[in-house]
């Protein structure tokens, strides 16, 4: 992580495969295969519950945060102290490996929050938070959130949904990166991503060889050679370099 940067923000080295503030194209497909939704959507759930409405956020005094790509937001070990919303933009929850590579906790698009464990939890980030496109987050001290939770118990209740569902993710990786080859690793995730987008009969995957690369560990050759065995085995199908499942 570099210490400064513009203006004295923090940022996060280039890494390969994390795009940019512009949208990527969308590649033209038959209408049998459904568009891809956000990136962040599929990661943990297509229906995220524990988002809290603006007019409340704002009521309560929440405030706006912009942060410029690769601006970190959080590093891992900081305190927790906030509760933090997307506006607009994309944020990611990353850890640095010893050899300099990133693993992607999670991705988190417009009106998905972050990091809420360690708030509850009151224990100190286990990752950082960057920014990969420009964005905007929300803000909201974390004893301004426990008094928002007392007055709306329907936001409380959708908060313990939208952590289970992400519990239920992370059991689904823990589980894939310990036990299983790379073919395996790839094809359950894959079809993971599928179901939070409705279980379509063809789906185009909205990530990048190396951002897949990043959700499970295994390194970008590896990932690229795996496909083409699943494309070939008849598993996967692949349209303009883009993964159809």
């Amino acid at each position: 992580m570099k210490a400064g940067g513009e203006n004295g923000r923090r940022t996060f080295a280039a890494v390969p495969g994390w795009r940019s503030g512009a949208a990527p194209a969308r590649v033209a497909l038959p209408t049998t295969i459904q568009n891809s939704p956000p990136v962040g959507a599929i990661v943990y759930d297509l229906y995220h519950t524990g988002m809290i409405a603006t007019e409340i956020l704002e009521q309560f005094g929440a405030s706006q945060k912009a942060l410029a790509k690769g601006e970190v937001l959080f590093a891992e070990g900081e305190p927790a102290g906030f509760y933090y919303q997307v506006v607009w933009g994309e944020v990611r929850m990353i850890n640095q490996i010893e050899d300099g590579t990133e693993f992607i906790q999670g991705i988190f698009g417009p009106g998905q929050s972050f990091g809420e464990p360690p708030l509850f939890g009151q224990f100190p980030y286990p990752s950082s938070a960057v920014a990969s496109q420009p964005s905007a987050v929300y803000k909201l001290p974390a004893a301004v959130l426990t008094e928002l939770l007392r007055e709306h118990f329907g936001i409380h209740q959708n908060f313990l949904v939208t952590l289970s569902r992400r519990l239920q993710y992370k059991s689904m990786q823990a589980k894939e990166m310990s036990s299983y080859s790379a073919d395996h690793q790839l094809l359950t995730l894959l079809a993971y991503f599928k179901r939070q987008a409705g279980n379509p009969p063809a789906f185009q995957v909205p990530l990048t060889r190396q951002e897949l690369g990043d959700l499970t560990g295994l390194r970008v050759e590896t990932v690229i050679r795996t496909v083409k065995q699943l494309e070939q085995a008849g598993k996967l199908a692949l349209q303009d370099g883009k993964i159809i499942i």
